[in-house]
């Protein structure tokens, strides 16, 4: 506002010397230029304040080094041209003092410094040749009447204006303590309705939690419940949405699981229900109402059985679990296709069981660890995650978590989480449990069949299981057929068939060495990862269950989101699943129950 009214002041002074032949030529053209200096200035200092620029803090100073070379350039003028009709001064003494009022400091005053000082001279018959000009004295006396007056009454605002507002901070001070402490008292009940503590299960299942919230409350949820010394079921949710509401969402979910878990074991008559069993209930109790408050749930539900080592899931659409496999020394990456709770009605849920071995580390966990970001934008990923469960391996639930959760710290130190952060940790401790592991290398070919069926056989009745032994054998190749049909699609759409051709001729013989093989004998290294251009077929053998594994380098099989795999469609085993590994190996699991 000051650099236009001066840069207005100048414009005025140019005019007055062209209309009233005032003042001479040079000085009409130094008015000019000081004229568009002061317009590009402005101009400047308008982009530079709109920037936040570090040169608001000089402002003050600026302004009044303006003042003084317009009341310098005047002082000139009226030396130079001598008496005259026009007179600036009071204008230049009572003009710094209306544009700031309120401004408690001085620089109003010290602005008005030197336009009173010239004015006084010329008044006095300092331009004039010694004649002095009264009502040049009059006009710069009320000049600074009316300053005194302005600068008077700006103060009185100005002291009002503090006033008023110290006393609205004082109201909003007291406002956030009444909502901090009503916060506080949200995230104490959300840390006991929301947050199960440390719960004693079977002793073969070890487990260990954590959350940490991006706000005081937040929406993710957990609960750990052990059903009795063999069983122990696991939940981890997060609400869409942050803050109470996510977290009364929370509640009410955690709610509506414990209810239709005992509604379900009274209509049971004491039977524990499966997980899909109480997913479904659970479904069906509160979709109607999600929906209607526009709110979604993804979760998981997991069931761990310490006596036939299996672990049963039912996946909400939540992030992927992360499995290390004691057996290969390696991670897979697990997710169901299943759709969050509240997001459709017409969903159906399935469960999905996978064995597990001693030693083996589970790792599940909400979105606020995976998409943590550092200050280069880079996501903290499920790779990472998996690269600290495998090198952590040995570690107990509680340490690994805290190792997890400090290294997801240190790679978000600049940007924080910024959503909720929830793990858990499971470890299968040991245990006496009798497992038959037989595996065999095969070579990428539709001619490899005949030899998993043969050796799929041959394990099954060194195992002596004759029950259904001819349905899981072709379920078996069903689904190693439809792993090799998908290898042959992601090679021929990388365009990759030469090179699987040149690899291939060097690994034939060993391969068709191991495919001859009629005895059962383990392969050397078994924790060695099968070749490029060979799958593995692995079978565990346990008194409750077949469990068939297909492990090959490339990309998993893709699952269509709330739509369950059908991989096996004549024989169908009791569960399949899919997983991504490390190093790019991808596997497919089938499951026998006996």
């Amino acid at each position: 506002m000051t650099a236009w009214l001066i840069t207005a002041v100048y414009s005025i002074r140019v005019l007055a010397g062209l209309f009233f032949r005032y003042g001479s030529f040079p000085l009409l053209l130094i008015a000019i230029i000081l004229m568009v200096l002061q317009g590009l200035s402005a101009l400047v200092l308008i982009k530079l304040f709109s920037k936040g620029s570090s040169i608001q803090k000089y402002l003050r100073g600026i302004e009044l080094l303006f003042w003084i070379i317009l009341s310098l350039f005047f002082g000139i003028d009226a030396y130079v041209s001598g008496a005259s009709s026009f007179s600036p001064w009071a204008l230049l003494i009572i003009a710094p003092i209306i544009l700031n009022p309120c401004d408690p400091g001085n620089y109003s005053l010290y602005a008005a410094v030197l336009p009173s000082a010239i004015g006084i001279a010329e008044a006095a018959g300092a331009f004039s040749e010694g004649r002095p000009r009264y009502s040049l004295f009059v006009s710069i006396f009320f000049a600074f009447m009316l300053g005194s007056i302005a600068r008077l009454r700006g103060l009185k605002r100005k002291a009002e204006l503090d006033k008023a507002l110290t006393l609205q901070k004082d109201r909003e001070r007291e406002i956030m303590k009444i909502k901090d402490a009503e916060v506080e008292i949200a995230a104490r009940i959300q840390r006991t309705l929301l947050v199960d503590q440390k719960e004693e299960g079977p002793k073969e299942v070890e487990l260990d939690a954590l959350t940490v919230a991006s706000s005081a409350v937040d929406g993710d949820f957990y609960g750990i419940i052990p059903y009795s010394d063999s069983e122990i079921d696991v939940l981890v949710g997060d609400v869409m949405g942050k803050g109470v509401p996510a977290a009364l969402v929370g509640a009410a979910l955690k709610g509506a699981f414990l209810r239709q878990a005992l509604r379900l074991i009274v209509e049971k008559q004491g039977r524990l229900p499966n997980p899909f069993e109480l997913v479904t209930a659970v479904h069906k109790a509160v979709v109607d109402q999600l929906m209607d408050l526009d709110r979604f749930a993804t979760l998981q539900y997991i069931r761990f059985n310490a006596v036939h080592l299996t672990m049963t899931y039912v996946d909400c659409g939540h992030t992927p679990f992360i499995h290390y496999d004691a057996s290969l020394g390696m991670c897979w990456i697990i997710q169901g296709s299943n759709l969050p709770i509240g997001f459709t009605d017409e969903q159906t849920y399935y469960a999905y069981t996978i064995p597990l071995s001693i030693g083996d580390r589970i790792l599940f966990y909400s979105d606020g660890i995976s998409e943590a970001c550092n200050e280069k934008k880079e996501l903290f990923g499920e790779m990472r995650l998996a690269d600290i469960v495998r090198m952590n391996a040995t570690l107990d639930p509680r340490e690994l978590l805290r190792r997890i959760l400090n290294t997801a710290m240190f790679f978000a130190s600049a940007e924080g989480f910024k959503d909720d952060v929830t793990c858990i940790a499971v470890a299968i401790k040991p245990m006496d449990i009798f497992m038959i592991t037989k595996s065999r290398d095969f070579s990428c070919e539709k001619q490899s069949l005949e030899g998993v069926r043969s050796f799929i056989n041959l394990v099954l009745t060194e195992a002596a299981i004759q029950t259904n032994r001819d349905s899981i054998t072709e379920a078996v190749v069903e689904g190693t057929e439809a792993v090799l049909q998908h290898i042959e699609s992601a090679r021929n759409a990388a365009g990759s068939d030469q090179l699987a051709a040149s690899e291939q001729s060097g690994e034939n013989q060993a391969i068709d060495s191991l495919e001859a093989l009629d005895e059962l004998e383990d392969l050397p290294g078994k924790k060695l990862l099968p070749t490029l251009m060979a799958y593995r077929v692995e079978c565990r053998i346990t008194d409750a269950w077949i469990h068939i594994r297909i492990l090959y380098h490339g990309t998993s099989l893709p699952q269509k989101r709330g739509k369950e795999l059908p991989l096996c469609k004549n024989h169908r085993p009791d569960a399949t699943y899919v997983a991504k590994g490390q190093d790019n190996l991808a596997m497919v699991g089938l499951v026998f129950n006996r």
